[in-house]
Parts: C-alpha cells; structure tokens; sequence
C-alpha cells in the first residue's frame, strides 16, 4: 500500500515537472518570437525562465527518488523485520 502511494507520488512529481519544462520552453519561444524584443522587466522574465526549467528539473528528480522508494521499500521493510525476528 504505501509503496503505491509513493509511486504515485513520484509520477505525479515526474508530469508536474514535464509540465514545468514544457512551459520554460513555451515562454523562450514567446521571448524569441516576439516583435518588440525582450519586455521592459528583463530581470524578472530572465528569473522566471531560469526558476521553471530548475523547478521542472528538482520536481523530476523528486519523482524519481519517490518512485524508487516505492519500488524498493517494501523489500527493504522485509530485510529489517528478518533481522528483528
């Protein structure tokens, strides 16, 4: 049981962080496309850009780590009650 939630903890961090990176994709195209140049408030729109793809990048990491727990933490709770027994 606990293993799937944290499996399902994981891949719900892994979408979250492809959306995160699909849309830092989204605003460079907006950036590069657009007819007036780079908007007045450069600092922010760089910041922004830079803070999605990290974010996507952290959530995927995450995501993965939540999904290998999940995979693994049921043998792991195993191992342990053997050595109690």
């Amino acid at each position: 049981m606990i293993s799937d939630l944290l499996q399902s903890v994981g891949l719900i961090f892994d979408v979250l962080g492809v959306l995160f990176i699909i849309h830092f994709f989204k605003k460079k195209e907006y950036k590069e496309s657009s007819p007036f140049g780079i908007p007045t408030n450069t600092a922010e729109l760089l910041t922004d850009l830079a803070n999605d793809a990290r974010l996507g990048s952290y959530l995927l990491v995450f995501g993965f780590t939540f999904q290998l727990l999940g995979l693994w933490i049921e043998p792991i709770i195993l191992l342990f009650k053997g050595f109690y027994e």
